[in-house]
């Protein structure tokens, strides 16, 4: 039985799209992997980000959009239109969303289904209850995968939206993670969908080790390579890796530390506020707003560890993608991902007490003690790929 599915979402900027996020990243593996399983699955990404009408990116087609598009879509079915602004004026004033950029995002959606004709639809994050809403696609025709929970610490508008979620009757709620599915029915109760959790995953393409003898990551050495990759924030750690570098330099120089940070663009406030401090605490730092996935393999390649003391993580792709890349991570004990089975160990992490100053100066006055192999931390993770995931994904489709 042949299937077809929607994806609807946001493409990585490696993929021509204009996202640096995870999200995006899992979006599109989810959608080429389920693609290329040919005998089951057809599928079709709506992009919001690509402004062209119809393109093809890797064998996948992808749906994109144009001022004159979206208006040929609009006035080809007035009523429908019409349709889809009253309901979205009411859902925007509830949930405090921009309602023409919404109301854009749903035409174009609304006229991907109309021509595609979809057996599903696969949605991500708490907006699905949106479209959902204001569309005339059925909930239990389509999947929302949840990345993260907001929950009652975050802005009421979001942990409403959760909400509102929870309470559709959905062919599937798919959470990235045990805890997250676990701590969103503490919060909202039990949804009105099954829930099925599907860990991420990496793209063995793009991230393995490097082809060469084997690397020694840490150990007993007069040089530390420290690498952050993600976007640059409070939540993320970066500020406070900084700050625990200058602790470090003031304490001991038996050995020295360097610091990359990749992620967002320059112009970007919080990464202002980083490179600032650095300079105010005498902190040398490299900073690269963007890599391709084979540029960041080779500073993977020469790190001895990538760390991201996140306050909060959904699950955290990258953490993946560096071990895959045979370099080991530092991360809190806490988050999410290292909740799951097989997938964060001692075989390839160090893990912080939480993700304080203190907790990242303990590590790095302890780095000698900490030594990994590359090609045994790639292996640790060696069955992890999205060829995996999509079955799963399949398995939702066909059942």
């Amino acid at each position: 039985m042949q299937i077809k599915l929607l994806a609807f979402g946001h493409l990585p900027k490696f993929k021509g799209g204009k996202q640096h996020s995870g999200l995006a990243n899992v979006a599109w593996f989810i959608a080429n992997r389920l693609n290329q399983m040919s005998d089951t699955v057809d599928v079709v990404f709506c992009a919001t980000d690509v402004h062209k009408s119809k393109v093809e990116i890797d064998g996948l087609p992808v749906v994109g959009w144009n001022m004159p598009s979206l208006a040929k879509a609009a006035l080809s079915v007035p009523f429908r239109t019409i349709s889809l602004l009253s309901s979205l004026v009411k859902l925007c004033r509830t949930y405090e969303l921009p309602l023409l950029r919404t109301l854009s995002k749903a035409i174009l959606l609304d006229d991907a289904i109309k021509k595609n004709s979809p057996d599903f639809i696969h949605l991500h994050g708490c907006d699905a209850a949106i479209y959902i809403r204001s569309g005339w696609f059925k909930a239990e025709k389509t999947i929302v995968t949840i990345h993260g929970i907001h929950g009652a610490e975050g802005p009421k508008r979001l942990s409403q939206l959760e909400a509102a979620v929870g309470q559709l009757n959905l062919k599937a709620l798919v959470f990235v993670t045990s805890q997250v599915s676990e701590e969103w029915v503490r919060t909202y109760g039990q949804p009105g969908s099954k829930v099925i959790v599907i860990p991420n995953a990496y793209d063995s393409s793009a991230f393995y080790r490097q082809a060469a003898a084997r690397k020694e990551k840490g150990g007993a050495k007069m040089m530390y390579r420290l690498v952050s990759i993600g976007s640059v924030s409070d939540n993320k750690g970066q500020s406070r890796v900084v700050e625990a570098i200058a602790r470090f330099q003031t304490l001991t120089r038996k050995y020295n530390v360097e610091y990359a940070i990749v992620g967002d663009s320059a112009e970007n406030e919080s990464v202002k506020q980083v490179l600032n401090l650095a300079n105010d605490l005498g902190v040398l730092i490299k900073y690269i707003p963007f890599l391709p996935p084979n540029q960041l393999r080779e500073l993977l390649w020469d790190a001895d560890f990538m760390i991201l003391p996140s306050l909060k993580e959904g699950f955290g792709l990258v953490f993946l993608e560096s071990i895959a890349a045979g370099t080991p991570v530092i991360l809190p004990k806490d988050l999410p991902i290292c909740q799951e089975d097989e997938i964060i160990s001692s075989d390839n992490a160090v893990f912080l007490e939480d993700a304080s100053v203190d907790s990242i100066l303990r590590f790095l006055l302890e780095i000698p003690q900490h030594s990994f192999v590359d090609a045994d931390v790639a292996l640790s993770l060696s069955d992890h790929d999205w060829h995996a995931v999509a079955r799963q994904y399949s398995e939702i489709l066909l059942h």
